[in-house]
């Protein structure tokens, strides 16, 4: 009779086991997908930071024709790459 009940306490121990794994491998994986996302919303927040930057260097240089320069351009594009981006 002893045997059983120690058979049985082990399958229970080894199946609690069993699901904590499966249940932390399936937390890591959602945890990974939320690092992607947030590298990637980083990396455009900062190309975004570096043209608005180059923008605002320009324009304390005092260039008469700011908005018509490549770096303008630079900086409306990574500022619409931001907005047409939802990570809400």
């Amino acid at each position: 009779m002893k045997m059983k009940k120690t058979n049985i306490i082990w399958t229970i121990v080894v199946s609690i086991l069993i699901a904590t794994i499966i249940t932390l491998t399936i937390l890591l994986a959602n945890a990974r997908t939320a690092n992607t996302e947030l590298r990637n919303k980083l990396s455009l927040y900062q190309d975004y930071y570096k043209k608005a930057e180059l923008l605002f260097d320009e324009i304390e240089d005092r260039a008469e024709v700011f908005f018509d320069t490549d770096r303008a351009a630079d900086y409306l594009i990574a500022r619409g790459k931001i907005k047409d981006n939802k990570f809400n």
